[in-house]
């Protein structure tokens, strides 16, 4: 079991066509992580379409995308680095795909914004932006590429850099690292440009291996989420994810909800698929079994912490929420809400306000409704006790999203009110 740092988490975003998926073949190409299986498969589809070499289609998982050159779905690729590990996520730009993106944003700490030096900034570049803002990703690397469609003038990136500098302004984001590129021909990608000797900055493999952590997670309260129980003898295992934190041999675990004595027992064993010995030990990101001391009523959806850091537990929260949608939010219509392996069924009492999408102020105060791509701050209540952290806290268990019969309509992040303590 390896106990380095988790991967970083990065998403790229932007408007559709702006080499969201060639960056990311590029970044994977020039650090030697395709295999040669994957090197074969891609000289063939580039081949096959008339082309020396697509990386666009490292990412692309079906051949009707590759012959539409849509990205439909979220892609998540694994890539190294000397520095750290990385998760990759490639995020569709396509207005219809916002769900799949939002998911994807959620749980990334950082993210890579894509800008056509062309096209310029599109309605999908400032609501992709707007997510990663509710969503408090303040870590943001810009990249203006494409300059070799205008013979990497340094004007024009400057002009580009200046208007998306305004548009981080606006909402009062930190001013990014803003790197001009041209993806498909590498250029400041893993090294610097000489087409562009007037740009002296960091590449993007620089700039992403500068980016920190959010929260160090190995550090954070532990939280383990029980994903499933399986019979195995006198000790039955109990499966989950590290989500933050980290758990070890004897140590004494508190179950939630309830999270009463009667719900407190220690650590027997970690198990961990396919090794030899038993760890001593898990940390945040790996998934494991463990088996306890004492014969306690556990379930999928339960979440164990140490005794000293506790989560909450409660039947309303206030979420700041994206209403994804196409029929509006309605006061009191029954959803389910989920968190982890929770899935809770519930409603939203209240909407308290609607936030500008654009600049995240006020500008409905409860209104009695919520339509598709609007943000409200909204009161739920759930009829069990969801476990849960505040967002601003610990990311890991503070993110939710929201489901009917026809699965997601909505995502959010749970907020503390103005005087809202942790009791």
């Amino acid at each position: 079991m390896s106990h380095s740092s988790p991967p970083l988490r990065i998403i790229t975003v932007g408007h559709v066509d702006h080499g969201k998926s060639t960056l990311l073949g590029r970044l994977l190409y020039d650090t030697q992580s395709l295999s040669h299986e994957q090197l074969v498969s891609l000289h063939a589809a580039s081949a096959a379409e008339g082309k020396e070499l697509e990386l666009a289609f490292v990412l692309d998982a079906f051949l009707e995308e590759q012959a539409e050159n849509i990205t439909m779905d979220i892609t998540q690729i694994p890539f190294r680095t000397a520095e750290r590990h990385y998760v990759m996520m490639d995020a569709p730009g396509h207005k219809e795909f916002l769900k799949n993106m939002l998911t994807g944003a959620s749980s990334a700490e950082a993210a890579i914004l894509l800008v056509s030096i062309v096209d310029g900034l599109q309605e999908q570049t400032r609501r992709h932006l707007q997510l990663l803002s509710l969503l408090g990703i303040n870590q943001v690397i810009v990249v203006i590429n494409k300059l070799d469609l205008i013979d990497f003038s340094q004007e024009a990136f400057e002009q580009a850099s200046h208007l998306t500098q305004q548009l981080f302004e606006e909402w009062s984001l930190p001013v990014p690292q803003i790197i001009p590129t041209a993806a498909s021909l590498g250029e400041n990608i893993a090294s610097l440009s000489s087409q562009m000797p007037w740009y002296q900055g960091q590449t993007v493999l620089q700039s992403l291996d500068a980016l920190t952590p959010r929260i160090s997670l190995k550090t954070a309260p532990l939280r383990f989420v029980i994903q499933d129980i399986y019979p195995s003898g006198k000790f039955p295992l109990v499966v989950g994810h590290v989500e933050s934190g980290s758990l070890s041999l004897s140590e004494e675990l508190v179950f939630w909800p309830q999270g009463s004595q009667q719900r407190r027992t220690s650590v027997r064993s970690i198990e961990e698929w396919g090794a030899s010995s038993s760890p001593q030990c898990a940390f945040a990101g790996e998934s494991i079994a463990i088996t306890l001391e004492d014969s306690i009523f556990v379930q999928r959806g339960d979440i164990a912490s140490n005794p000293q850091e506790l989560p909450l537990q409660r039947n309303d929260l206030s979420i700041r929420l994206f209403w994804l949608e196409a029929m509006p939010l309605l006061m009191d219509q029954e959803m389910f809400l989920q968190l982890g392996t929770q899935r809770i069924p519930g409603r939203v009492t209240c909407i308290e306000n609607r936030l500008d999408p654009n600049t995240m102020t006020l500008i409905v105060r409860s209104p009695r409704s919520l339509h598709q791509h609007e943000v409200a701050d909204v009161r739920f209540h759930v009829c069990q006790p969801l476990v849960f952290d505040y967002y601003e806290e610990l990311p890991a268990t503070g993110r939710v999203t929201i489901t009917n019969e026809k699965g997601l309509v909505g995502a959010g992040i749970i907020i503390r009110q103005k005087n809202e303590s942790r009791s």
